[in-house]
């Protein structure tokens, strides 16, 4: 495991990445939810 300090914004990027992919996903989901109720 590379732990150097270049790879932290590399990594936190990633997790607001991710995190706002899940966000989108979920907002998907329950749009998808209303629309067939």
């Amino acid at each position: 495991m590379m732990d150097t300090i270049e790879w932290w914004p590399m990594k936190s990027k990633q997790k607001i990445v991710w995190v706002q992919f899940q966000l989108i996903s979920e907002i998907i989901l329950s749009a998808i939810h209303h629309i067939h109720n």
